[in-house]
């Protein structure tokens, strides 16, 4: 099953859609860290705190 994520008006991936896309089925989660069209750089540390996933 694939799912998305929501992104704000600047392109950005916030750490709170991604933690509620999260459930115990997940075994992959994967985000650009920086959008080459866009110029918007996602929150990566935010998003990968071990005590959020």
């Amino acid at each position: 099953m694939l799912l998305t994520c929501h992104f704000d008006g600047d392109g950005i991936v916030s750490a709170e859609s991604v933690y509620n896309s999260i459930n115990e089925d997940t075994t992959l989660v994967t985000l650009m860290y920086a959008n080459n069209e866009i110029g918007a750089i996602n929150p990566i540390t935010e998003i990968a705190k071990p005590e959020k996933i």
